[in-house]
């Protein structure tokens, strides 16, 4: 769980490195041996499901599929180029047909005898309050890496690899507080605990970084915020998951995590476009870093809205206690 929470910034890391030394084209080209090598050893590695495990095989929703990933690709442009004069023609119409298909995506998957996206799962409070506060954590999480490499490159003057290596504090703290503080925490606090505080210490974390000055001692005024933005992340992800797991039938469980985690990939697309776009639009009549200020602080702002819905959403059901039976009373 560490490490694959810790990816953004180990990601980020290696993305200035590549940058500095292969140019900005090869961080797009690394993903292919790394699938390659994931594809390698997922046979090796991971246990093979048993025939009991395995009860059908399900049919691929090849509609829905189309109209769901064509409608939120169209969202994504028209979110990023609405705020451009030149392109807002064609931003208007990306948008409308998003939410053309989008609603189409709604039909077919009501129909559907196999559905890509079960939205019956909607239904179930925990369910739905666990896919809107995971949107959140993505659209929290994922823009605050790009807004503080562009901090430090353009404010600092940061070189791609040394605003690569900056970050890493964040993936470091998420390892080791992922083997540490998190599992006794989980114990002691329980799931739901730990994601509202996850979520509060990247609020905190994000609203520090939106308080950054022209200048800055990395040492004291970028790196604690860093080390607090690392323990909140896997703290957020481990329980994100488990109101809307526990809250369905078994069969439902794995449908399930892919909704709750496909609605962070979602929010994490959209909430870059969108920030950055905020950005940008401030930079123009307030100026670089007042723009960058202005993304951190939207992005603490997710963060918040999501600790709040933790709290109001997804709070633990309460365990009754059992009645005592005639007998036990008597001999009370």
């Amino acid at each position: 769980m560490g490490w694959a929470r810790a990816g953004a910034a180990i990601g980020t890391s290696a993305g200035g490195l590549l940058t500095e030394g292969l140019g900005w084209r090869s961080i797009f080209l690394i993903n292919l041996p790394v699938g390659v090598l994931a594809l390698l050893l997922v046979g090796k590695l991971l246990p093979a499901d048993t025939p009991q495990g395995v009860r059908s095989v399900r049919r691929l929703d090849l509609p829905g599929a189309v109209l769901g990933t064509s409608g939120l690709l169209l969202l994504g442009y028209a979110v990023g180029a609405i705020a451009e004069p030149a392109m807002r023609t064609s931003a208007t119409i990306a948008l409308v047909l998003a939410l053309v298909l989008l609603a189409g995506f709604v039909v077919v998957e009501t129909r559907s005898a196999a559905p890509l996206m079960p939205l019956r799962l909607f239904r179930i409070r925990e369910v739905a309050g666990s896919a809107v506060v995971n949107a959140l954590v993505g659209a929290a999480h994922v823009p605050a890496f790009a807004l503080l490499a562009l901090y430090l490159q353009n404010t600092q003057h940061y070189g791609p690899t040394q605003s690569g290596l900056a970050v890493l504090p964040v993936a470091a703290a998420g390892l080791i507080s992922s083997r540490t503080v998190i599992p006794a925490a989980t114990k002691r606090f329980g799931t739901h605990t730990l994601l509202w505080v996850g979520l509060a210490l990247q609020a905190i974390a994000l609203a520090w970084f939106a308080t950054l000055p022209a200048t800055v001692n990395y040492l004291s005024d970028v790196l604690p915020a860093a080390l607090i933005l690392g323990v909140g992340l896997p703290a957020s992800f481990v329980g994100v998951t488990v109101p809307a797991v526990t809250a369905v039938d078994q069969a439902d469980a794995g449908v399930t995590v892919g909704v709750v985690n496909t609605a962070q990939r979602i929010g994490s697309g959209l909430g870059v476009t969108a920030i950055l776009v905020l950005a940008s639009t401030v930079t123009g009549t307030a100026g670089y870093l007042a723009g960058l200020q202005v993304g951190f602080a939207a992005a603490a702002a997710f963060a918040l809205l999501g600790c709040l819905l933790t709290l109001a959403l997804l709070r633990p059901k309460a365990t009754a206690t059992p009645l005592p039976q005639p007998a036990e009373a008597a001999h009370r």
